[in-house]
Order: structure tokens, then sequence, then C-alpha cells
């Protein structure tokens, strides 16, 4: 009996396993669908900027304001398709070229980039972030997309909370001895300890694809450290995105 039973969990491990193998697998793949969806317009989005530019300054003069939107227009789409690239190299668990890079800055990038929107729920993000630099070894396109997945998320849960209270959105930098620490905590809904490992394969929103999280979740497998869901202080969720200090350099 006590070998059956013991045979029997060892199968639901098994299949459980196989499960999360497998939702894993058809979220990587929806992602990739998706990005792959974009590319095309996208691609054509950069080369009418580009012919745009290079006729304009016949109608409306090269050192014109329009002119220098254009130019705008194609340096964005351009960055664009850099981050949809990235995006896919990692869904498909291709490691990127790593270099130094300093977290503190891809936290500000991150910012500066979500501000109009979390401005636009009303959310105020607070950033409390020590002197110096956060230096690990990374792909500062990856780690921007896994956070703008993170501040959404936290920006969306706490903009579908009804009735007054604080709205906001906490950053911390922390510095460990091998590692170091981002913590994005907010004053939404919270999330419940028996949700969090689905929440890693699937939306809980109805609009949702199911890959923001995930997406994060492989960034940070994809530095060689982890993603952890908690409560936060602020009384909802709190992600945390753990670096190794290796090779990041000293402080």
């Amino acid at each position: 009996t006590v070998r059956k039973e013991a045979e029997l969990r060892e199968r639901e491990r098994e299949n459980a396993h196989s499960l999360e193998l497998r939702t894993k697998l058809k979220t990587a793949l929806t992602a990739s669908a998706i990005a792959h969806e974009i590319d095309q317009p996208l691609s054509r989005v950069i080369h009418t900027a580009d012919l745009v530019r290079m006729h304009a300054g016949d109608v409306i003069g090269p050192g014109s304001k329009l002119s220098k939107f254009i130019a705008a227009l194609s340096v964005d789409a351009r960055h664009t398709a850099v981050i949809i690239s990235k995006m896919k190299a990692l869904l498909r668990n291709v490691k990127t070229q790593h270099e130094r890079i300093d977290l503190a800055e891809c936290l500000r990038d991150a910012i500066l980039y979500n501000a109009p929107r979390v401005r636009a729920r009303e959310v105020e993000i607070v950033l409390e972030e020590p002197e110096g630099e956060f230096p690990v070894q990374g792909d500062a396109v990856q780690v921007n997309i896994a956070l703008n997945n993170i501040l959404e998320n936290a920006a969306q849960a706490i903009a579908a909370q009804a009735g007054p209270g604080a709205r906001e959105i906490r950053i911390q930098l922390l510095r460990h001895p091998a590692e170091i620490e981002i913590r994005i905590g907010d004053t939404g809904p919270g999330i419940a300890a028996t949700d969090i490992p689905e929440l890693l394969l699937r939306s809980t929103k109805a609009e949702g694809a199911g890959v923001g999280l995930f997406i994060a979740q492989a960034t940070m497998e994809n530095h060689g450290g982890r993603l952890e869901i908690a409560r936060s202080e602020l009384g909802g969720a709190e992600f945390r995105m753990i670096f190794p200090r290796k090779g990041g350099g000293e402080f």
C-alpha cells in the first residue's frame, strides 16, 4: 500500500510537471506568434518613415519640426523592432550576449517609458534608490521588457480597484552579499499564495494574453536569477527580481 501510494504521488508530480511544460510552451508560442504578426507592419512603418524622411526635405525643409518628428518616428520604430527581436529570442530560450549593465539605469528607463500610462491611471511610482551603480552581467533590453510588463501589471491591478485609497507602486533596489534585488510592490488587491504558481502561466485579465509575467520569469532565468512573488507591505502584490552579483564588478 505504501509503495502504491508513493507511485501514485510520483505519477501526480510527473503529470503536474508535464502540464506546466505544455502550458509554458503554449504561452511561449502565443507570444512568439504575436511578435511575428507585429514584425511585418512594423517593417512597413520603418520603410515608410525612411521614405518620408528622405523626401521631406524637398517639401518641408530638413530643419523643420515635422522633419524632426519623422526622424524620431523612425528611431522609435527601429527601437521597437529590436525589442521584438529580443523578446522572440528570449521565448526561444536563446542565450543573448550579456554585458555589464546598471540595474538602476534600467529602472529609470522603464519608469520613464511607463510614466504616461501610469499617470493616466492616477497611479504614482516611488523609486527608493540608494546612491551608486547596481551592476550585473545581463541584457538591458530583456530586463526592460520584464520591468515594463511588471509595472504595467501593477498599474492595471491598482486601477481595477474601486473606491478611495492609496494608488502607489513602490520600487526598491537592494544590495545583498551575492545578489542585487529589485522589489516592485503595489497597493492593488494582492495575490493569494495559492494563485502564485498559476499566475506565471496564465493571464488573470480578460484581455490579457498570459505572457507578461512568463516573459519576466524567462528573463530572470536567462540571467541566472529568479522571480519571486509575495505580499507587499503596501497591501498588494510584490514582485522580486533577484540577480546574481557574479561578474557584475565591484561597488
